[in-house]
């Protein structure tokens, strides 16, 4: 990017106009994404291109939009300039059809670097004159009219060491490709480590027979299964949480206390109303309780359990056998929920029967800025915000387009309307005004009144920022708060002044403070309108009929939603009329709640779905699973890994509703699939009511293992321990999880060195990935893909036991492993710097991957010790 000659100042790196060569492939750029404005949204464009060496040019043969919401922007190109024949350059249009305008237009240009064949130069320049803006209280900002990217393409090895990993042609590697494979292999290796804790929690009554692996058990005959099978059955019954239990004698009795009164209420005068009534209640509740008990009961069930447990040594020996094997398309199959019936039927356990999300989950569309009771007027009335906007979610997610179009009135492709925020600050304004005259008698008013009031203030007479981070308030407290926090890491790795630190302490603590408080109020501000836009909408036009609304409305048709975004005025000023005596309320707000209300409880009945055996289920089954038999002290942190890994693969894209065979009834039902998939709702839910759902409960810390390592620390000191598995502290966890992560990077190096010596091993024998998995496999019918044996087959002479560290983390030799890193730490140190050498000396980091899996492992390794 070039320096701003204009201002004269350092370059502004979050600057925008803003080119992004998003994909590309051996030949040329697939993908480019254009960020025009900081709040707007990002334009897509898929090309078609190649590099003519002779002319040292880049020719486009395609370049077409990917839309996201093609009902509203339409893209023109203009390719003037271009020499004939010759498409290097394209002037794109974006035109807003509801707005009836044209609201980007910028010149894209593509050319060979100079002096290389394979680097791609990338040039943007913005031709749209810059609209000034005059939102309150917005900071003012630098922007270039101009920029520029370059992208070396994939080499042809890159490419193809990456569909041996993948499995595919190497014509299908691209970046995106690359990127997905990437995310595999590191999602592999830490998978492998809680495999590994799984795989020695099932397996520990069998230690005694030498069964370490839960895919031998399934490898013998059926007797010896079954015999083994009962022996799992008694350990894992062994674990499960005594709170179930408590819970089953509580609702006994409760049950005996009903029946007790019922019968005390018959022995009086039964035949009185009041009594009958209440003994017919009582025996309602005594059915209701007995169904839960039941259900409660089915998790304790021996019986119910050995049949999970059955399939739940299938499962993860099918598990194991796609992790180990590097079996890319298992994991995608997984994510997309293809071809997984197998594992669809293995998942139809007992457990998920007698679990109902529904039940013991309350689905509430909740924000971290609403405390539940914030009382502010829309449509005139003082209303729980909190409960119209858990209406409108609810009746966003019931249809498809309405949040989009609420979205419409407030931002133009993302950037907001200022004109209309003209009519809202007004609007606030007298409003503020009402309450004036109402906060002398009414407290809610005077305390709506305070906050309105002091946030007009401070932020410079606007009540929202649609972004905070645009308000010149909120970016100097974040700027002062981020040169304390500076100050804070120096004076902690320096001098170390006590009141130095407390006083910095003190100022972080009133920063964060002041900088929640307005981003909560701005935030409140922000939904109050948004929500008196949507109810206001449907009051006018629809007179609060949701089935009118459902069957008429339709985001689609712009010339409806153009005479709509006209009456925006009304609608931000319209207030529920009072009714007199004997009129008809055309206008009934409490009626429309009802409709709403109504329609949450029917939308909340599909949440008793998620746990159905359907193949769409498959991933949250197949992680609660992993969740429940994990030791305590690894499964907050197993949660944590596998959102943020769902989270990296799932953003990479979006639906392109630019593809014509997509009809708009095939749109809809893509974006609701797109909807429905709701993984991160599932596990939120999950996570809310974790404590209900803590099936079974074991610690792999011992109160004589954590003795024991503290004295190998030479310390003396009093410690927090566990007195039961069910009275968890929080001390044995903070420090096994460091530990944890310390060998989970030790782990990923032994992965890499491995991949890239079978990637190696590979290309000396002429064969492919799979052959060479194979090749060092060891020998017999119960033969599994060995460490040892593939260092052994890249170098007999030089190969020492650099396998040992690495088989001890796989096998979760866990005594051993904190042992060595307390007592041998230099010893541990130095194996990790063999097997480094060892890669190096048969030059496995020349295998073509793009990555440096030595310099990944050691700042893996400093970001560890940072922590």
């Amino acid at each position: 990017m070039e320096t701003n000659k204009i201002y004269k100042s350092k370059q502004n790196r979050s600057s925008i106009i803003r080119i992004i060569l998003s994909n590309y492939d051996m030949v040329g750029i697939k993908e480019l994404k254009v960020l025009y404005q900081k709040q707007g949204g990002v334009d897509t464009f898929n090309l078609e291109s190649y590099i003519d060496l002779l002319s040292r040019k880049v020719i486009i043969k395609s370049f077409k939009a990917k839309e996201k919401e093609r009902n509203r922007y339409s893209f023109s190109y203009d390719t003037k300039g271009n020499s004939p024949g010759v498409k290097s350059n394209f002037i794109i249009t974006k035109f807003d059809k509801i707005l009836n305008k044209e609201i980007r237009k910028y010149k894209v240009t593509l050319s060979l670097k100079e002096k290389t064949t394979n680097v791609i130069l990338a040039e943007i320049e913005d031709q749209m004159e810059e609209q000034k803006k005059e939102v309150n209280g917005e900071r003012t900002k630098l922007r270039n009219r101009a920029s520029k990217t370059e992208r070396k393409l994939l080499s042809k090895e890159v490419c193809q060491n990456y569909s041996e990993i993948a499995r595919v042609p190497i014509e299908e590697i691209d970046s995106l490709k690359i990127y997905r494979v990437k995310r595999f292999l590191n999602y592999r290796s830490n998978l492998l480590i809680y495999f590994a804790l799984i795989n020695d929690f099932l397996c520990a009554p069998l230690k005694t027979e030498g069964v370490t692996e839960v895919w031998k058990i399934s490898k013998n005959d059926a007797s010896l299964s079954d015999e083994r099978l009962e022996k799992i059955t008694d350990h894992v019954y062994s674990t499960l949480s005594k709170e179930i239990e408590n819970r089953v004698n509580q609702l006994e009795k409760r049950i005996s206390k009903n029946n007790k009164e019922i019968e005390e209420l018959k022995a009086l005068c039964s035949h009185k109303n009041g009594n009958k009534r209440k003994i017919e209640q009582l025996e309602l509740l005594n059915r209701s309780l007995k169904i839960k008990m039941s259900e409660l009961s089915g998790y304790s069930s021996k019986e119910n359990l050995k049949q999970d447990l059955k399939k739940i040594v299938e499962i993860f020996s099918e598990f194991r056998h796609a992790l180990m094997h590097y079996d890319y398309m298992y994991f995608e199959n997984l994510f997309e929920n293809r071809g997984c019936d197998n594992l669809k039927n293995l998942l139809d356990l007992n457990f998920f029967r007698y679990t109902k999300l529904i039940e013991e989950f309350k689905v509430e569309n909740k924000t971290n800025y609403l405390d539940g009771d914030e009382k502010l007027s829309v449509l005139g009335k003082p209303k729980n915000i909190k409960k119209l906007y858990s209406y409108y979610n609810t009746l966003c997610s019931n249809k498809s387009g309405f949040n989009k179009f609420i979205n419409t009135f407030f931002t133009c492709d993302g950037v907001e309307d200022a004109d209309f925020k003209k009519l809202i600050v007004e609007n606030f304004e007298n409003e503020m005004n009402v309450v004036r005259g109402v906060s002398k008698k009414n407290d809610l008013s005077k305390k709506n009144l305070n906050r309105m009031e002091s946030h007009f203030k401070l932020m410079k007479n606007t009540p929202y920022f649609w972004d905070i981070h645009t308000s010149d308030i909120y970016k100097k407290l974040y700027s002062k708060r981020k040169k304390r926090v500076e100050e804070y890491n120096k004076e902690i790795n320096g001098i170390k002044s006590k009141t130095r630190i407390t006083n910095i302490n003190s100022e972080l603590l009133e920063l964060k403070k002041q900088m929640e408080e307005i981003t909560k109020n701005s935030s409140l501000f922000r939904l109050k309108y948004k929500l008196q836009i949507a109810y206001a909408f449907l009051m006018v036009e629809f007179n609060g009929n949701l089935k009118d609304f459902k069957n008429k409305f339709d985001p689609t048709d712009l010339k409806k939603i153009q005479e709509y975004l006209k009456k925006k005025e009304e609608y931000l000023n319209f207030r529920v009329p009072k009714v007199k005596s004997g009129e008809k309320n055309l206008f009934a707000l409490g009626k429309l709640e009802n409709q709403l209300k109504r329609i949450q409880d029917e939308f909340n009945k599909r949440d008793s779905l998620y746990l159905d055996v359907d193949s769409k289920n498959n991933l949250f089954k197949f992680y609660i699973l992993n969740y429940l038999l994990l030791p305590i002290e690894f499964k907050g942190d197993f949660l944590g890994f596998v959102k943020t890994h769902y989270y990296n693969i799932k953003n990479v894209d979006f639906l392109d509703e630019s593809d014509e065979s997509l009809t708009d009834e095939k749109l809809d039902k893509k974006l609701k699939e797109l909807a429905d998939d709701g993984f991160f709702h599932k596990i939120r839910l999950f996570e809310k009511n974790i404590k209900n759902y803590e099936i079974i409960k074991y610690s792999i810390s011992k109160h004589e293992d954590m003795k024991r390592y503290f004295e190998l620390l030479g310390l003396n000191v009093k410690y927090l321990e566990y007195k039961s598995t069910d009275e968890v502290g929080i001390f044995n966890k903070n420090m096994l999880l460091p530990i944890f992560k310390y060998y989970q990077n030790v782990f990923k190096l032994y992965n890499d060195i491995e991949i890239h010596g079978l990637l190696k091993l590979a290309q000396n024998k002429s064969i492919n990935l799979e052959n060479a998995l194979a090749f060092v496999k060891g020998k017999g019918k119960n033969s599994f893909l060995n460490f040892s044996n593939l260092l052994k087959k890249i170098n007999a002479k030089g190969y020492k036991n650099e396998a040992e560290i690495r088989n001890s983390i796989a096998h979760l030799n866990l005594k051993e492993l904190i042992v060595d890193l307390f007592t041998n730490e230099l010893d541990l140190n130095k194996n990790v710097r063999a097997a480094i050498e060892f890669s190096l000396d048969n030059k496995l980091n020349k295998v073509d991957l793009g990555m440096d899996f030595v310099n990944d492992y050691y700042m893996g390794s400093r970001q560890e010790n940072a922590e």
